[in-house]
């Protein structure tokens, strides 16, 4: 073939004719040349494919609202914890403290006593305001606002509820004592 053939062969008119063929719930447009000459390669393995990837794309569909519900039930469950938790009082510490003049040559105890809202002792402390000259004789919980020494039977006993600390003073002048107890609301 020479080149004025393949240069006539670009210029013969062409008549196209559109429509539409439909399988089942699909259309795919269809184009023939001259009425008659189907353009696109295999209608039937389009259609396949085009059917093959909706079923694809619905099957996603079908597994990704699974997981959402799944989602959704994971985060109703959460929100139901978070409101369990919301309706119960949070635990909160404080601190408390207690504190005492002590003269020199005398014995004398602070006492830090936790409040209503933060009944219970979970620890306490002592600090003296001289540690060379002040000696520390008791540091110890306070059960039913009496010291654990005062207690007299063994066994046991209610939550503590404050924090007892004693000392005697042997620095020549007046000073402080300082009992701390760590208040808890459960």
């Amino acid at each position: 073939m020479n080149i004025k053939h393949k240069l006539l062969i670009g210029f013969i008119p062409l008549l196209f004719v559109s429509q539409n063929i439909s399988a089942g719930d699909y259309t795919v447009p269809k184009t023939y040349v001259d009425g008659d000459s189907l353009i696109a390669a295999d209608l039937n393995a389009e259609n396949t494919n085009l059917k093959a990837a909706i079923d694809d794309n619905n099957s996603k569909a079908t597994t990704n609202t699974s997981n959402i519900t799944i989602n959704d039930g994971a985060i109703s469950t959460l929100q139901s914890s978070v409101t369990a938790l919301e309706g119960a009082a949070a635990i909160t510490i404080i601190t408390v403290v207690g504190s005492t003049s002590i003269n020199d040559g005398t014995f004398g105890c602070a006492i830090a006593r936790c409040p209503v809202s933060h009944p219970v002792a979970t620890g306490g402390g002592v600090a003296p305001q001289n540690v060379l000259t002040m000696i520390v004789t008791q540091s110890s919980p306070r059960i039913n606002d009496a010291a654990v020494n005062t207690l007299t039977a063994d066994g046991e006993y209610g939550s503590p509820d404050g924090w007892q600390a004693c000392a005697v003073n042997n620095s020549g002048s007046v000073h402080q004592l300082v009992a701390t107890a760590v208040c808890a609301n459960f």
